[in-house]
This record gives C-alpha cells, structure tokens and sequence, in this order.
C-alpha cells in the first residue's frame, strides 16, 4: 500500500486517461479509477509503471519476461503495408529481454531474446459469371481465382548475420550491434478462365493463368552489450576495545551491502521503472534511473571508511542490471606492516663486522660505568628524531640510521595508542550524518495525537468568529490563531524531513571542516625536549579531556535522535500562546546541538593552525588540551542556556497567560 499515496498525489493535479489491463496490477481498484481522469498517456504510464512494478530497487526480469510473454495481439501493432494480393501486412519487434534502459541506449547481457510478431491478409480478385449467353467479361463467361501458395518466411539477423526464424529467439551476442527481424510474403492465384461454346452454348472451362505477388518487410533494434560485473572490497586495518575498524570499495554496482551480526550498510545509486512501447499493447522495458542514497544500521560510515562492533560474520552482497554478486567477507586483521628490513647483496667486507663489534662493547663499557648515566643518554637518543628519505630501506649499512628510526616510530604507536580509539570515536560523533529513521514510527505517533487537537482549534476558531462578530479584538486574536494553525500543520508534518535536511547540512559543513585539520595535531609527538616535558605532565589530563568530550558528545548524539520526536511537539507548543516559551526552549536546545559542533570545529581548526607559528612549536600539548576544553564548555553552555532559557518563565506566569489569553478570545 505503499505506492497508494503516490497514486493519489499525482491523481490530485494531473489533468485524461484510458482504460488498462488492471488485472495484472497489486491495486486492480485503484487502477480502473484511473478511467475517472484525463490523463495524458505519459502520465497514464507513470502511474501504471508504479502500479505494475513494486520492485523499484531490483531488476526483475523474470517478471518482464512473463508479463511481455501474456500479451495477446489482436490488432496490428505498426502501420500496414498493402500489395497487389496481399493486404495489411505488418512486422514488428516487440521488446527484448533481459534488458535494461539507461540513458535511452539498450543494454542487454550475452543471452538475450527477442519477441517479434507479423501478420497481414490476402485478397483475392472478384470471381466472375456471366448471366447468361453471350455476356462476357474480358472474353471469360466465368471466372474464379484459387490461392495456391501463400508462404511467408521470418528471419533474424544480428549484425546481418542469420540467427532464427522463430518469433522468440534466443540470441547470444558478445558486441555491440543491430538485431534486424525480416519478413518475405509470397503468394500465387491460379486464375481459371471459362468461354462460351458457340455451339452449345454453355460456359466450359478454358485455361488457366497463375499471377504471383511478393512483399518484404523488415525491423531493427540498436543494442549495447553490457558485461561489466560488480566489484568489491573489505579489509579490516585494525580493532580497539571490541570496535573493529576498516575500509571497503564497491564499483559497478545499482545496490551494494554490508551486513555484519546486527549492523549493515546499503548504498543505492539506481532504481528501476518500466517504458512501455507499442501502445496500446503495452509491452515493457526496464528502465534504470540514477538514484544516490545511503542506510546505515548499527554502524558508523564516513568515506569508505567503517568502524562497528567487532562481527562474528560478514557478508557483501551487490547487484547491477545483469549480474550480482555474493560473498562472505575476511574477518582478519590486516594491520598496517611495518616496513621490513632488507639486506641488499654486496662484497664481503669485514670492517662493516669490526665496527659492529667495536660498537657493542663500547655499549657494554658505558653500560658497566654507570647504568643511571647510560639510560639517561640511551633514553636521549630515543627521543630525538631521525631525518631520513621515506623511500630509503634499511639494510646494513645504514643501520645507524635505519634502527633508532623505527624505534621512535614504535615508540610514538604505544604512547599514542591509549588515545587513538577515543579520537576515533570523538572524530566520528563530530562529523557522522546522524540517522533517524529508526525513529520514523515514533515520529508518526506523535504526529498523529497532535492531529487531534487540530479539529478542537478549528471548532474553537470557528466558535468565536460566530460569537463575536462585533468585536474587532477578539476576531483578529481568532484570525491570528487560525493562520498560525495552518503554518503548524504544514511544518509538523514536514519536520521529519526538515529535521533530516538540517542534520545533513551539519554532517556536511563538519566533514569538510575537519579535512583541513591536521590528523597529527590531534596525536602526541616527541618533537622538542619541551614539549615532551609538558606531555610527561599533562598527558593524563588530556587522556581525561578527551574522555570527557567524548562522553558529552555522546550525550549530544543521543539528545539530537530523541529530538525528531519532540520537534513536532516544539512546533505545536510554539505557535499556541500559551505554550510558547516551551515551544521556543525545545527549539534552540535543538539548534544549539545540532550546530555545536560546527563551531567546535573552527575552534580545533585554529589551534591546530596556531601550533604551526614558530612562537608556539614547543605547546602542541596545550593548545590540544585548550581545544578540547573550549569543546567541551562549549556543550556544557549550550546545554545550560537551553535550560536556563526553559526558566525564564515560571509555571504561575504560564497559567496566568494562559487565562489571560483565553479571557481575550473568549
């Protein structure tokens, strides 16, 4: 019944219509109604595509081929062509199947079929009999004609080369090319011709002449071949606390999902229509239509990359117009390798031997001389970074260089790593495109008990407008009250989607925001002998920073979901007088999170800009710290100028506006 409010919209401003077969919709009534308009025929067939065909988002073949199979062709389906003989004589492909439309060009997979049908009449010249001697028609007393052969021979062609001769043929191609059907006709009348027997006067036979007649007729269809199958990809790069993290890729595809344990993902990019030819027959196409959307389900998604609950099962799962494709996902953990050691092939040479051994036992003397010193000095040299090319591999003999370097890249992971889940998470909650669906029923719930009090308005209205047809006041109030009315239905029952697109314009003004921040502002460095002393003292606090933004973003995301349902409940407060204030407090809560986080961004965005000036080099630690601070007080604030704002006015004032304003209409 889903499609029934569609029909019903579309049936409210279009203008003619005909009859169709409506036994073969799922709403056969609502369909034969469709006689009671004038619909103009592309907008009879908009309306029977959404009748005929439920399965907008999949290609249902099988259910083109039955449905073109069970029409039965009773008139001719082009122009006629007429002859000496032969008479009404027509040919037509009727449709191709498996196939699909886009973009008006016809794709169809290696083994297609193609429905063709003629027909056409032969007409034979008048017989002829004289009444009586010596009457005479071009010298005959009687004449009759016989049809003695009547042939007619169908072939098909693809890229003029002969295929069959039947009206469904299986065709198996592997280019582009043209399917061309093409029908000869002959026929041959024995003409007998009768004269006069002058002696005795009776009509006997004579000869006989034989007169033939031919007619070619012929079709095309252009086709495209289409073999391009769907492709995907899921890694897992890594798995913190029991959320698993990774990426994937999908091409080729009109649907393609994700589906973990309890979580999934589904990216659309077509839906699918019929195109209805050789009216009033009504013989369908496929026809796909460009459509982008996303529905994610338990799970976060941003550019490909995915973080959800570590899954016990994975499956992907894509279709295209011909082809699909189904496959269990690798649970394993691909994790980011190290780059290995690589020893390249040279000479012997034993002074690289001698001067390995001369550095170990100079480490095992200092070592010997004093432990405290030696660790103070080895601990010296871990911290201070090592310049060298990214393209350079170790080997022996830059081993010097090469073993200290990948010590302090290990060592900057494990310091790291106790923070990297908390920004993953903070990162998601400031740019993730909130999803409310899963609140749609709820939404429609509260919708639908606002709705009753819309008739006691009406009444109410409608009461004083009798009433006090002498009082100016109380009608203008009435007046007031009625257009408030009208401007509250309308955004009450659009602001799930009102609520939807504001999320969306949030989501995409903080994704693009956080691009342009460095990803290792955010990360602990050992850069300077300075800011790794204030990152010894103040790296708790801003594990607890993070921690503590993380949960108030949370909070935020949480609150920003429930607010679908109480944004009609806003709306209908708002534009009651009395209830006002509430209406207004629900509001700006709503606003203030929902834009917060815009402004939390710009606010990371110039610390990490800030860091880049030479004065501040040695305080990364502090600006991320500062950062986070003002993202936190800044959720904090908004949220306590919601409430305070919900203070302003006392219940004791709200009831005596309440009587006050019901004093005035009243």
């Amino acid at each position: 019944m889903k499609t029934l409010p569609i029909i019903l919209t579309i049936l409210l401003f279009l203008p003619l219509a005909s009859a169709l077969d409506c036994s073969l919709t799922t709403e056969e009534t609502y369909c034969e109604s469709l006689t009671e308009y004038n619909l103009t025929d592309t907008e009879l067939e908009q309306i029977y595509s959404i009748l005929l065909y439920e399965s907008t988002d999949y290609p249902n073949h099988d259910f083109i081929q039955e449905y073109n199979l069970d029409i039965e062709i009773t008139e001719p389906v082009t122009n006629t062509t007429d002859s000496t003989y032969i008479k009404n004589a027509w040919l037509s492909i009727l449709t191709v199947f498996p196939s699909v439309i886009e973009n008006d060009i016809i794709y169809t997979p290696n083994i297609t079929q193609v429905l063709s049908a003629y027909d056409y009449d032969v007409q034979l010249p008048s017989d002829y009999r004289a009444s009586r001697y010596p009457y005479t028609s071009s010298g005959d007393c009687k004449r009759t004609n016989h049809l003695t052969v009547n042939d007619a021979q169908l072939s098909i062609y693809f890229n003029s080369i002969y295929q069959d001769n039947q009206e469904l043929t299986e065709l198996q191609i592997d280019s582009n090319g043209t399917i061309e059907v093409e029908l000869q006709i002959s026929t041959t009348v024995r003409t007998k011709h009768y004269e006069w027997d002058r002696y005795t006067r009776r009509c006997e036979y004579d000869d006989s002449t034989y007169s033939s007649d031919s007619l070619t007729l012929s079709d095309t269809l252009d086709i495209m071949y289409y073999n391009i199958t769907p492709e995907t990809n899921l890694t897992f790069t890594g798995e913190y606390w029991n959320i698993s993290r990774g990426t994937f890729s999908a091409s080729n595809y009109s649907q393609f999902q994700i589906n973990f344990n309890n979580s999934s993902y589904t990216s659309q990019r077509y839906y699918y229509d019929l195109v209805f030819v050789h009216q009033p027959y009504y013989f369908a196409y496929l026809r796909a239509n460009n459509y982008i959307s996303e529905t994610v389900q338990g799970m976060n998604v941003y550019n490909n990359i995915f973080t959800v609950s570590t899954p016990t099962e994975c499956n992907l799962y894509a279709y295209n117009h011909f082809f699909e494709l189904n496959t269990s996902c690798d649970l394993t953990i691909y994790e980011q390798e190290l780059e290995q050691l690589t020893i390249e092939a040279h000479d012997i040479d034993f002074t690289i031997l001698i001067y390995i051994i001369t550095i170990i036992l100079l480490f095992i003397i200092l070592f010997k001389l004093g432990k405290s010193k030696f660790m103070f000095l080895l601990l010296f040299l871990l911290i201070i970074p090592t310049v060298h090319a990214d393209d350079e591999e170790c080997g022996i003999t830059n081993l010097a260089d090469c073993i200290p370097e990948k010590i302090y890249e290990y060592f900057l992971t494990i310091i790291n790593a106790p923070i990297l889940p908390m920004l993953s998470i903070i990162q998601d909650l400031l740019t993730v495109d909130i999803d409310i669906e899963v609140f749609e029923t709820l939404w429609s719930v509260v919708r639908y008990v606002i709705s009753f009090f819309y008739v006691f308005i009406f009444l109410y209205t409608g009461y004083v407008f009798l009433t006090n047809n002498s009082d100016p006041i109380k009608r203008a109030h009435a007046k007031e009250l009625l257009r408030n009315l009208f401007i509250m239905i309308i955004l009450i029952q659009g602001s799930f989607y009102l609520y939807d697109l504001t999320l969306d314009i949030n989501s995409t003004m903080n994704s693009t925001l956080i691009e342009y921040v460095d990803e290792e502002f955010f990360l602990i460095t050992v850069d300077s002998i300075v800011n790794v002393s204030l990152e010894l003292v103040l790296g708790l606090t801003y594990a607890f920073t993070l921690l503590f933004t993380m949960i108030l973003l949370m909070l935020r995301y949480i609150l920003i979901c429930l607010g679908v349902i109480s944004l009609p409940i806003a709306i209908f407060c708002y534009f009651i007088p009395p209830l006002k204030p509430y209406g207004k407090f629900v509001l700006n809560m709503l606003g203030i999170l929902i834009f917060v986080t815009t402004f939390d961004l710009l606010i990371i965005l110039a610390c990490s800009m800030m860091v880049d000036y030479a004065l501040f080099d040695d305080f990364q630690i502090l600006f991320m710290i500062t950062a986070f601070s003002i993202v936190n007080a800044s959720l904090i604030f908004g949220l306590m100028s919601a409430f305070k704002m919900s203070t302003e006015v006392s219940l004791k004032d709200d009831l005596r506006q309440a009587v006050k304003y019901m004093a005035l209409v009243v």
